[in-house]
């Protein structure tokens, strides 16, 4: 990690690369063979992005370069840090992740297998932690394998623990995969996925070097890659410099309060010795005379200039900027609570909810790789359905406020035009709008029954 670099106030900040350069995939021509010294080249690549995600992860845990500020001992120096990072990742979150998407298929059969896959799986909970980890570190991993059962399994991995790599052609297909780790002797040792198999790699004293490979059934590379958007930059990233600032500002006004808590007491005109000077700090009292000549006796506290207002305007400006760049809103403050009808309110998340869009659009591909993967596994899918994944249906929800009687309305002012299902899916407490149908359609059978004189007279008679 490169050496830090202070500031003249002593604000110490890391010079960690930024760049686009930090974010670009990994390419490898399509007819290039894959060697050990290929994966080692990629592996050495990966090292030097591992500053840049470790400043992330330090900026989402609060672990702010504020904390390195270092002021003479005679000085204040608090280290106060605001914790936007983890507000603006956790506030998107909430809204796009909060509500895991549906999947499902018209087929009832694959609808079946799709609830077991997911609630072994817990697929709300995988899906909301890569949601997150893609949007601190830009991009984050899932990893499809079975278990010892034979199940298929999916779990989610840092963009520190591995990467992807894609070919030369303009569709950038994924070639190979690599999760590795270091152990406490500083060797490596992980997995090479590739479409076909899973292959130990492991250090050594001559370099890298290949195990046996296994065969696996996904048809595709088991590593799939989620981006928070196309550039894969973070949340973060785009307002890091307004945070540090905030930070650096709110800690001087700090600052400036425990200088006024700590001002001198000036004494002019006056000669005292220490029981005098002692008498002044215990008791609190000052009483001098004087023999009428000379000037009186001044005796004050020295005023630092107040800079307040202009520190205010600074952090009222500073929150502004973060939440305007970063497209999330501030859903704490007056105006949300203002926002009565769900149309004022739609239109506050505007800006939220067109980051969500975008980020929906490349989880959407990740999704259908996922599930195309366990297509192609036999054991959890009939051959003759395989490729039925074209066919899955993937529902967003966002997860806001909603006036349900105006969803409801909506639903009701679609008909004609919407199936039923479509129209119930508008509704936001309707999980299952197929298995929402079918209670209906039981219930009004029910009913069906109950009302039905010649049933009822059957009954009575003891008929059927």
């Amino acid at each position: 990690m490169a050496e830090n670099k202070t500031l003249d106030q002593g604000y110490e900040l890391p010079e960690i690369d930024l760049t686009k350069y930090q974010r670009e995939p990994f390419i490898l021509p399509e007819d290039e063979d894959v060697t050990p010294e290929i994966i080692e080249k990629f592996i050495e690549q990966h090292q030097l992005r591992l500053p840049r995600y470790e400043q992330l992860r330090k900026e989402y845990e609060n672990e702010a370069p504020i904390l390195g500020m270092k002021k003479p001992d005679f000085k204040p120096n608090n280290k106060l840090v605001v914790g936007y990072p983890g507000l603006l990742v956790n506030t998107l979150e909430g809204y796009f992740s909060g509500i895991a998407p549906k999947v499902s298929h018209e087929d009832e059969r694959i609808d079946d297998r799709l609830k077991v896959f997911k609630t072994l799986n817990h697929f709300g909970d995988v899906f909301a932690e890569v949601s997150k980890k893609a949007s601190i570190y830009g991009h984050a991993y899932t990893v499809n394998y079975q278990d010892y059962r034979g199940r298929t399994r999916i779990a989610p991995a840092r963009p520190q623990e591995g990467f992807v790599v894609y070919d030369d052609t303009i569709g950038e297909e994924p070639i190979l995969g690599v999760l590795y780790q270091h152990d406490d002797e500083g060797k490596l040792k992980g997995t090479l996925y590739t479409y076909k198999d899973e292959t130990p790699i492991f250090s050594t004293e001559d370099g890298l070097q290949f195990g046996e490979p296994v065969p696996h059934f996904f048809d595709e590379v088991p590593i799939v890659e989620w981006i928070h958007n196309e550039e894969r930059l973070s949340l973060i990233e785009t307002v890091l410099t307004l945070i540090h600032a905030l930070n650096k500002t709110v800690s001087e006004k700090a600052n400036d309060v425990d200088y006024f808590a700590d001002a001198y007491l000036k004494i002019l005109g006056v000669k005292l010795n220490k029981d005098d000077l002692k008498d002044v700090r215990d008791l609190r009292i000052m009483n001098f005379k004087g023999d009428g000549s000379g000037e009186k006796p001044e005796v004050g506290f020295i005023d630092k200039p107040s800079g307040d207002n202009s520190q205010e305007n600074l952090l009222d400006r500073l929150e502004r900027l973060i939440h305007k760049i970063s497209m999330i809103p501030d859903v704490s403050s007056e105006e949300f609570a203002q926002a009565a009808s769900g149309r004022s309110l739609e239109f506050k998340l505007l800006s939220m909810s067109n980051l969500a869009n975008t980020k929906e659009r490349k989880f959407r591909k990740s999704l259908q790789k996922v599930f195309e993967m366990w297509f192609n596994v036999p054991t959890q899918v009939p051959g003759d359905m395989q490729d039925e994944w074209i066919n899955l249906e993937y529902t967003f929800i966002r997860n806001s406020p909603q006036n349900v009687l105006e969803e409801i309305k909506a639903a009701q002012e679609a008909v004609g035009l919407l199936s039923h299902e479509s129209r119930l899916s508008m509704i936001s407490r309707v999980d299952d709008p197929k298995q929402e149908l079918e209670k209906l359609e039981s219930e009004r059978h029910d009913e069906f029954q109950a009302n039905d004189p010649y049933q009822s007279l059957g009954q009575l008679d003891g008929g059927e």
